[in-house]
């Protein structure tokens, strides 16, 4: 159903055919979700209307009096969900409206105008779950590069090894200890970089952690 309510998802539809636009109106009439419509007919009125309030959704005609909807696309800047719709199908423009980052695209008749509210509301749920998504991976990178900070602040000597002996990183204060940068050490022998052999030594802790899967603790006094 239609409705005011400033909390409930807010579609603007950009259609400048009435008959087209009524039909829209009708179909968010009959459903028990609510919604609020906001109608524009014009390329430069849905502008207008994108920079006053952003909406939650743009429903839009392709091809509109002053441009075409496909511009809306750009003008949303990924704030918001765009759906285009058509007269005619044709599936190059359907394929440029994907591409250009358009949420879906559907053809103009009785039943796509009738099925409009759970397009829209599917699209709505669809676009949650992906600003979701960039969140977690946004939180991740940065707790990546939190994490890549502090390990490179730490003043004690840490490598990470492979079964191989290969060295897969290392802090800054392992790399300056070994007189190399960080991008030389990686990828390089543990023995042949600490201790300038040319084999694994017989007492190579890395040997009994493999064979038993425990923690070995040990030290090691470097002569300077």
């Amino acid at each position: 159903m239609l409705t005011d309510n400033p909390s409930s998802p807010m579609i603007l539809v950009v259609e400048d055919d009435k008959g087209h636009a009524r039909l829209i109106q009708y179909s968010f009439e009959n459903v028990t979700e609510e919604f609020c419509l906001k109608r524009v007919s014009t390329l430069h009125a849905a502008r207008v209307a994108l920079d006053q309030h952003a909406p939650d959704l743009v429903l839009t005609d392709f091809q509109l009096p002053d441009g075409e909807g496909s511009d809306l696309v750009a003008l949303a800047a990924g704030a918001c969900p765009v759906i285009m719709m058509t007269s005619h199908g044709n599936e190059q423009i359907a394929v440029e409206a994907m591409k250009i980052g358009a949420q879906d695209y559907i053809v103009k008749s009785a039943e796509t105008f009738e099925a409009l509210p759970r397009t829209v509301a599917q699209t709505l749920k669809h676009w949650s779950l992906i600003q979701s998504r960039k969140q977690a991976d946004k939180a991740a990178l940065r707790a990546k590069k939190d994490w890549e900070r502090t390990f490179d602040a730490v003043p004690d000597l840490i490598s990470i090894i492979d079964i191989n002996h290969t060295i897969t990183r290392v802090n800054k204060a392992m790399a300056d200890s070994c007189g190399i940068t960080v991008e030389e050490i990686v990828g390089r022998k543990c023995f042949d970089t600490v201790h300038g052999l040319k084999a694994v030594p017989c007492s190579c802790p890395l040997i009994g952690m493999i064979q038993d899967a425990q923690v070995h603790k040990f030290e090691i006094e470097e002569r300077g």
